[in-house]
């Protein structure tokens, strides 16, 4: 007797029974997947991103919307700063900061945004130049490889940005266009979904943009006037060189000695307490969001696991009320030769095939919601996830479904067991 095709015919026997039991159990399965491969994939996202940046400085305001819309850039800025009232973090003899880099954000092209800056951001995350070279002068620009890939900039093409990050919002198409000069390497960051430039292009687009009646003409070896002069000299220059200019924020790294001493624990305390300007640490924030994101996570997972019980229960009931109405064919399969075990092991791969089909299906359901909300993710801050990566805790998933079922049939395939061959007269 070939147990397995057996068992499966008696599991269809009654469609919608056996329906009912799959489709809770792949809801159970299904909202678990999803939340642990959702939290997992935005974790790494966030780690990925983080650069090794200690503190992040800019406006006051929200301090995670600092955070969001300089490290992740998916928020809008908390506003400008004075160059002024930042210069001491920029300062070389600091001999607490490693590095700092100055942000200036608020355009884009095609949603994508554009961030003046320096070349040190580029050493900042490790990015590499996949084609062509790094930015020398103000106008140029060097694009992230999911922007080069959905745009379709080429070295040598040029374009006016947008003022904001949504598609329509005001073009800038006064003065110098942006020219694209090196296109980066692949990182599987947020480095992938930005334009970047210097942070003189961003003033001079802008200040182009306000004197659009008048006369302007930046190239490759001038600027706008109103420039300091030093933005075209031989040596480049540094952010300090322009104090009453505007930025929106600057990403700050502590020399790695130091970043357990007192006075950079305390920095962003004294910086909000004793400044025009907020500094926050990422770490701190993050680890605040997640904790938020994981309490609501933890109500659906219990949710999940209640779904997953209920299901557990729907198996045994069936499988139960079916043994019942199936006393008398068990009883005639003991006459025609089935051990008593046979039986037993009949009732278990029924309740088997019911948790493996409900897992699987559960497992692609979750697969599927993320790939929906990978979409939405993308077309609003171009942030995708590998909706169809599998992860090793989703197979456990599928083994301990499979394990719960057969727990359910446990008794239907003991009673089973006990099936007296009198029953068949």
């Amino acid at each position: 007797m070939n147990l397995a095709k057996v068992s499966w015919k008696n599991v269809w026997a009654k469609p919608w029974s056996t329906f009912l039991s799959v489709i809770l159990i792949a809801f159970g399965v299904g909202l678990l997947s999803l939340l642990f491969i959702f939290k997992k994939q935005f974790t790494e996202q966030f780690d990925r991103n983080q650069a090794g940046v200690d503190m992040v400085a800019g406006a006051k305001g929200s301090p995670l919307q600092l955070i969001l819309n300089s490290m992740f850039h998916v928020d809008a800025p908390t506003g400008n700063i004075k160059v002024e009232d930042a210069a001491f973090l920029f300062n070389p003899k600091n001999p607490y900061i490693e590095d700092a880099v100055p942000l200036s954000i608020g355009d884009s092209y095609k949603t994508f945004r554009i961030v003046g800056t320096d070349n040190s951001i580029l050493e900042f995350y490790d990015a590499k130049i996949d084609q062509g070279r790094i930015t020398e002068n103000v106008m140029e620009v060097i694009v992230g490889a999911e922007v080069q890939a959905e745009t379709q900039l080429k070295i040598g093409s040029t374009f006016f940005s947008s003022h904001g990050f949504n598609e329509g919002d005001l073009e800038h198409d006064h003065g110098a266009p942006f020219k694209v000069v090196g296109i980066l390497a692949p990182h599987n960051s947020v480095m992938d979904k930005l334009i970047i430039t210097d942070y003189r292009s961003i003033w001079e687009v802008h200040e182009s943009h306000d004197h659009s009646s008048d006369t302007v003409s930046v190239n490759q070896n001038s600027v706008n006037d109103d420039l300091d002069s030093s933005v075209v000299a031989a040596v480049p220059p540094i952010i300090t060189d322009f104090p009453d200019k505007d930025i929106t924020s600057i990403l700050v790294r502590f020399k790695a000695d130091k970043k357990r001493a007192i006075p950079v624990i305390n920095m962003p305390r004294n910086i909000n307490e004793n400044t025009a300007i907020m500094a926050t640490s990422p770490t701190y924030q993050l680890n605040k969001l997640l904790a938020n994101l994981g309490a609501a996570l933890k109500a659906v997972s219990y949710l999940a696991i209640l779904i997953g019980l209920i299901s557990a229960l729907s198996v045994f009931i069936s499988l139960y009320n079916n043994l019942k109405e199936r006393k008398h064919e068990l009883a005639m399969m003991r006459v025609a030769g089935a051990s008593p075990t046979q039986l037993s092991a009949l009732i278990l791969m029924e309740a088997l095939y019911i948790g493996l089909i409900g897992a699987l299906l559960g497992v692609l359901l979750a697969h599927g919601g993320l790939w929906i909300i990978s979409g939405l993710l993308n077309a609003q801050f171009h942030y995708a996830l590998d909706a169809w990566r599998l992860n090793i805790v989703e197979i456990a998933l599928i083994v301990g479904t499979c394990l719960l079922s057969l727990l359910a049939g446990t008794i239907p395939a003991i009673r089973a067991y006990r099936t007296n061959i009198i029953d068949s007269i």
